[in-house]
């Protein structure tokens, strides 16, 4: 939706200015509002009348279009309201500031729109089934592992926040791997995140103060991340879950075959230090739900069917349009980056 709300404010840019070499000549303040309810209408055709200026069937069921939950009175008591405030603004005059205009301008984009782009757009039934398998592949929720795990890091950066090569870091993988050990014989079997805590913490005050700068005991608890076999992007991962590095994965999955959950595995290697890992729960994999799939499917051909007709129309309407543009004026005025 990004990219079409993108060529939208191309086309409400390319309305501000001139086209064809004729000027568009937008009405302002009092004028704009006399054109607004001007015309002569048939007795059939008003609902309401608000201090005299008559409130037409169709601007009621534009209205009542955007909220379709509205019974026929709510649509009108929600016109009626809406004409109120329009005429206390117009007395007040705010029909004449720049946001009514702007207002305006953004009507009359959407109206063009609707009629030469929404409307007209023919949905490529064929498509369907390449935009589901995009869909299945990218919206379910993949086979993953819950665990937690006791780190001793080593340092990734050097006294002056350099990173660390992988062979300048190799003497502190010796130096903290015998760590590992007394933590294995201090945690004595127990293997709960109480126990695992508890070990880090005895590590921190009693036994890594005597080594290198930035090594350090850390518990992560209840990690979700997907099984090493799987692929998947970051984005597709569900609320909660993250991803990690390969060796850490196998290690985890290692303990799953092993069917070794509650136990601690390790000590395994990655480039950040050496783990104890406990696996708590193998995650299965959750497809999407077939309703909400039909839905992304329908809402994403209509999609690339409005942007078919989108892209070259906008082509064909800047063509034919004089556009002069001074983007440091904004920078002056502080509205960049705003």
């Amino acid at each position: 939706m990004r990219v079409v709300r993108l060529v939208f404010f191309v086309v409400a840019g390319m309305l501000w200015s001139c086209t064809g070499g004729e000027e568009v000549v937008h009405p302002e303040g009092d004028e704009a509002w006399e054109m607004a309810h001007a015309g002569l209408v048939g007795a059939e055709g008003v609902v309401a009348t608000v201090e005299g200026v008559p409130l037409l069937r169709a601007d009621v069921e534009l209205l009542w279009g955007s909220q379709p939950e509205w019974t026929a009175e709510e649509a009108l008591e929600a016109a009626v309201e809406r004409e109120v405030l329009a005429q206390e603004a117009r007395r007040r005059g705010y029909h004449d500031r720049p946001e009514a205009k702007f207002g305006r301008k953004q009507g009359l984009v959407q109206a063009l729109l609707r009629e030469e782009v929404e409307e007209s757009a023919r949905v490529q039934e064929e498509r369907a089934e390449r935009i589901e398998a995009i869909a299945r592949a990218r919206r379910r929720a993949p086979e993953g592992i819950r665990a937690s795990h006791l780190v001793v890091l080593v340092p990734q950066e050097d006294d002056e926040g350099r990173r660390l090569s992988s062979e300048a870091k190799e003497p502190f993988f010796d130096e903290v791997r015998a760590v590992m050990d007394v933590a294995v014989e201090r945690l004595g079997g127990r293997a709960d995140d109480d126990a695992l805590r508890e070990v880090a913490a005895w590590l921190n005050e009693e036994v890594l103060p005597d080594f290198s700068e930035g090594v350090e005991a850390v518990v992560n608890e209840h990690l979700r991340f997907p099984r090493p076999g799987e692929r998947v992007q970051p984005d597709q991962l569900p609320s909660g879950w993250t991803q990690v590095v390969r060796p850490f994965g196998e290690a985890a999955d290692e303990a799953v075959e092993e069917g070794k959950l509650g136990e601690l595995m390790g000590p395994a290697r990655t480039e950040f230090g050496w783990h104890l890992i406990r696996v708590d729960e193998v995650l299965p994999e959750q497809e999407v739900d077939p309703e909400a799939l039909q839905e992304f499917v329908e809402s994403q051909l209509l999609l690339e069917a409005q942007m078919e007709k989108l892209r070259p129309a906008v082509e064909r309407w800047m063509s034919g349009a004089r556009v002069e543009m001074y983007p440091e004026r904004l920078e002056r005025s502080g509205v960049e980056g705003y």
